[in-house]
């Protein structure tokens, strides 16, 4: 921590994975690049991304994910010389492996296994059984979680099973290392899914049956939420948020590998590391669970610790509200790179001392896909449907929905973890004037984009049971 820039008013420019990503690798926000839930959710091949302008400078390029949205069909592969990506059912029944499920290298799938293609086939069947029961499942993993514990001790009972979802991501990024002449440098986005929904109680080993117990027998249901079907107790919700720390602790644990890893191949002392989220999670706020809907601190505020090179972080804490889109552009100065990319993103150094000059903004997206609605009462699925777009600055939160009307106004300094609701005629309303145009300029930029959400990527959500 003493060798990091820390950002403790980070904001992800989504509520989910795929434009939050986007965001990173482009330096723009949702609205210009156009990949979100009112545009399309493939990444547009013809915008840069940091990784093809580090290509050019002689950089080897990779991303490693265990979340399978980050593949090529979603538009992420280019500007990577080797991606690998895992499948729908690792994080699920997090079983152990040590080659990842999909590689990607020169411009094409290079490998799928037996295991991924009999999955998919299994999973995108019409009328598959995998498909009907996908959000039962969800609402109970620990159900998935012993079936996958089945599975091993079936299987391979000779590989211990840990907590880690795609297991195959540190020994991947190690091959890669291994394998790179020491004077070629490196670029690499990776993601893991140990902080991420749903979320498991710790296997037999090492706690009583009555702690798993009670535990597992939490329901997970975060779909019933919104339309009030179902509502978590504040004991339930106490349970999800111990069982939050405990996956949050095995992803500490995974990030010191990586660590050790740099070390060991003598890259460490030149190594940029940033550590970040693509989204908040929410824990009862608004009586919503997890992520996507809604608009709360809980989800929109992420954690982001910098490491620069040589560790010249000096533990200092960042007083401008920084985003996503500001990796891209701090990597590129920092690799030495002539090359500008987005037009709101700022170096981070320098909301290490300063404001960055103008609002930050994210958007949420809500329920856009059409096979999301009939698990959604009419009432709640018009009210989430709506675009809105969120302005921070200073103490200032402005949410400003789709369709007109008087915007939301916040002062996070007062009324708690979601701010004190401003007054439209108090004499400071001026304060947040500024917040209030950026928020309207930004959602008719999001009007002008055309919907264009691919059928074929709608059934894929649906059978990865994302919603």
């Amino acid at each position: 921590m003493q060798e990091c820039w820390l950002f403790p008013s980070a904001v992800s420019p989504d509520t989910w994975t795929i434009p939050s990503h986007a965001s990173l690798i482009t330096g723009m926000y949702p609205w210009e690049h156009g990949t979100h839930g009112f545009g399309s959710l493939r990444v547009d091949p013809s915008i840069p991304r940091v990784g093809q302008y580090l290509q050019a400078l002689g950089y080897h390029t990779l991303l490693l994910s265990s979340n399978g949205f980050l593949n090529d069909e979603f538009g992420f592969t280019p500007g990577f010389d080797y991606a690998a990506w895992g499948g729908w059912w690792e994080h699920r029944f997090r079983i152990p492996s040590t080659r990842p499920s999909y590689e990607f290298a020169k411009g094409q799938l290079q490998s799928a296994g037996k295991t991924a293609s009999r999955m998919d086939a299994l999973r995108l069947a019409t009328g598959s059984p995998l498909q009907s029961v996908t959000h039962l499942l969800d609402r109970f993993p620990p159900v998935m979680d012993l079936t996958g514990l089945a599975i091993t001790k079936v299987f391979s009972p000779q590989v211990a099973r840990t907590m880690s979802s795609c297991p195959w991501v540190e020994d991947t990024f190690e091959r890669q290392i291994s394998q790179l002449p020491s004077e070629v440098p490196f670029f690499g986005l990776i993601n893991l899914l140990s902080a991420h929904e749903p979320y498991f109680p710790l296997s037999f080993e090492g706690e009583s049956l009555f702690d798993w117990w009670r535990k597992a027998r939490v329901r997970q249901d975060d779909v019933r939420t919104l339309d009030g079907k179902w509502k978590p107790s504040k004991s339930e919700l106490r349970i999800l948020r111990e069982l939050y720390r405990s996956m949050v602790k095995t992803l500490d644990e995974r990030i010191g590998r990586f660590v050790e890893i740099l070390r060991r191949f003598d890259r460490w002392e030149d190594t940029w590391l940033f550590i970040t989220s693509d989204h908040g999670q929410q824990f009862g706020e608004a009586g919503r669970l997890y992520h996507l809907y809604g608009q709360s601190e809980g989800l929109l505020r992420i954690p982001l610790w910098v490491r620069p090179g040589g560790g010249e972080g000096r533990g200092r804490v960042g007083i401008g509200i920084a985003s996503l889109i500001d990796i891209a552009p701090t990597i590129l100065r920092a690799s030495g790179s002539a090359h500008q990319i987005g037009h709101f993103g700022v170096d981070l150094s320098r909301l290490v001392t300063e404001d960055r000059g103008a609002p930050t903004l994210a958007l949420s997206d809500g329920v856009v896909w059409e096979h999301s609605r009939r698990w959604i009462n009419p009432n709640q699925l018009r009210a989430l449907s709506k675009a809105r777009v969120i302005a921070y600055r200073d103490r200032w939160k402005v949410i400003c929905e789709d369709g007109g009307g008087t915007c939301d106004c916040r002062d996070l300094g007062t009324g708690g973890p979601e701010g004190e609701v401003v007054d439209g005629n108090a004499p400071y309303r001026q304060d947040v004037r500024e917040l209030e145009r950026a928020a309207v300029s930004a959602l008719e930029q999001l009007a002008t984009k055309p919907k264009r959400v691919n059928k074929s990527v709608e059934d894929r959500l649906q059978a990865w049971g994302y919603v």
